[in-house]
């Protein structure tokens, strides 16, 4: 039986970014499941063309990839986001799922006995109707996968338990405000960063967690120092925090605070390379591999 685990991260243009975030994360998963196989992909398809062009590097999309596994007869996989919520691009993995798992195939075997006529005449001319089903039907059953998708990192209480815990604990000997700074997402899913709020109230930071899209809302966050350190909390600190967040233009977060009057430090730190990150990944590998 031939077993994969398909790591699936939006991804990054930096290599040196790759290396230090999303790379962590694929070889703990190897370390933990060696007796499956272990690919990567990227899901923005932007990022994958710019790897290709610059760097000669080609990642396949999820939708490639799985197909590529189907075709080498994998029967078993499992889809792990290295997404941080559950938002837009989670419930794409979960419809790519429903394209591979067996049970959303059921109807297969019917479309091949509807077609087996026209494969008779145009392809296989003097073999019989029911030869043709019946290789058809055998190469239907030999192609099946079961397929399942792990959740992504904050999904359960313990998963917000887990990363702020280390989040304390890394950044505890600060003597500034923090600015823990995620993408944001149109999602129902952007409650999670409410709820990392709260989690957070509770350690001994001064942590305000805000989002990309929130830029405009700085001067309304309760600071409480000169210093504010800006704080990833995204897979990759690659592009968004070089540009969007330490740019020199008025719309970066550092401009926003300069004009509050706030000192500025960045982390230039992703989620991938903390170790809770990995495990909480792990963690949910396991329980999708218990039940798959």
């Amino acid at each position: 039986m031939k077993k994969a685990i398909l790591v699936v991260s939006f991804g990054t243009s930096y290599l040196e970014q790759k290396k230090e975030s999303i790379d962590p994360c694929i070889q703990a998963i190897q370390e933990a499941f060696p007796d499956w196989d272990v690919h990567e992909s990227f899901s923005s398809s932007f990022l994958r063309k710019r790897l290709l062009s610059e760097y000669n590097l080609k990642i396949l999309s999820p939708d490639e990839t799985m197909e590529q596994l189907k075709q080498e007869g994998y029967t078993k996989v499992v889809i792990q986001p290295l997404f941080l919520i559950e938002g837009i691009e989670y419930d794409k993995l979960l419809a790519l799922r429903n394209q591979y798992h067996e049970g959303a195939q059921v109807d297969r075997l019917q479309e091949v006995i509807l077609a087996s006529n026209i494969r008779c005449k145009e392809k296989l001319e003097g073999t019989s109707e029911e030869k043709v089903i019946e290789q058809e039907v055998d190469k239907a059953q030999r192609t099946k996968m079961k397929v399942a998708v792990g959740k992504a990192l904050l999904s359960t209480q313990k998963d917000y338990e887990s990363v702020v815990k280390e989040i304390e604990a890394t950044y505890q000997g600060l003597d500034t405000d923090i600015l823990l700074l995620g993408h944001g997402t149109t999602h129902e899913a952007h409650v999670s960063y409410a709820y990392l709020q709260e989690m957070l109230d509770a350690t001994i930071l001064n942590c305000m967690v805000t989002t990309l899209e929130d830029r405009c809302n700085l001067h309304q966050m309760p600071f409480k120092n000169d210093t504010v350190t800006i704080v990833p909390f995204m897979l990759v600190a690659g592009m968004h925090i070089l540009k969007d967040v330490m740019g020199d233009q008025e719309a970066s977060f550092k401009s926003g605070l300069e004009a509050l009057d706030k000192q500025v430090k960045v982390v230039q730190k992703g989620l991938g390379s903390y170790l809770s990150t990995r495990q909480v990944y792990i963690t949910h590998i396991q329980k999708v591999i218990n039940k798959l």
